[in-house]
């Protein structure tokens, strides 16, 4: 999966403070929605998670 860069910077640049839900598709295609009060990237070149 590719991901724009500056869009990337955008996207997290607009999260300004508050609680937010990340969403994604499980390998089934069934929904997921953890809650977080913060996040942070690890890198946009290549991006990271946390643990990958």
């Amino acid at each position: 999966m590719s991901i724009d860069p500056i869009r990337f910077r955008e996207v997290l640049g607009a999260f300004c403070s508050g609680i937010t839900v990340v969403t994604a598709l499980d390998a089934d295609g069934a929904p997921l929605g953890p809650t977080c009060r913060s996040f942070s990237s690890l890198s946009s070149d290549p991006p990271l998670r946390p643990g990958g």
